[in-house]
């Protein structure tokens, strides 16, 4: 698999969406940022950074919205199959085979 680079390469903005994605997985930010040290190297910092961002952006934030009638409402079943084709795509985005 190529390792996309942009993602180390702007390491602040990424690890502030990381961060975000998987707060609740840490007690606090330094358990966080030296789980993130550990990673052994750029290509899985990078990798780290793209899936835990995408994580934020696409399921946990990705809601559908319909402005109709000039009301934003959340459509809860396109929203839910959304997210669960966005946390597929992600195992998936992780694997060294493409499907």
């Amino acid at each position: 698999m190529k390792h996309d680079k942009r993602y180390i390469e702007d390491e602040q903005t990424f690890l502030k969406y990381s961060r975000v994605a998987l707060e609740r997985c840490f007690i606090s930010q330094s358990e966080f940022d030296r789980f993130y040290s550990a990673l052994p190297d750029a290509d899985s910092k990078s990798s780290f950074l793209r899936v835990a961002s995408f994580y934020l952006l696409l399921v946990q934030k990705g809601d559908w919205v319909s402005q109709e009638n000039n009301q934003d409402a959340v459509i809860d079943y396109l929203t839910n199959s959304y997210k669960l084709v966005g946390v597929f795509a992600l195992i998936e985005s992780l694997a060294e085979r493409n499907h």
